[in-house]
C-alpha cells in the first residue's frame, strides 16, 4: 500500500528546511524558480497546441 503512494511524493521536497544554512536555502529557491519557469514554458506550449487544435474543429 505504501508503494502505491511513494510515486506521488515530489522527489525534490526536503524533509526539514530548518537544518539548512542560508546559502543552501537560497540555492534551493533558485532551483525551484528555474523549475517553475520550465513548467510554465511547457504549459504555454501545450496550451498553444490545444488552442490551435480547437481552432481546427470549429
Amino acid at each position: 500500500m505504501d508503494e502505491e503512494f511513494e510515486g506521488l511524493k515530489p522527489a525534490f521536497a526536503p524533509k526539514a528546511l530548518h537544518n539548512w544554512n542560508i546559502e543552501d536555502l537560497e540555492a534551493y529557491i533558485k532551483r525551484l524558480e528555474d523549475e517553475i519557469q520550465r513548467v510554465q514554458s511547457a504549459l504555454e506550449t501545450k496550451t498553444a497546441v490545444a488552442d490551435a487544435a480547437k481552432g481546427l474543429f470549429k
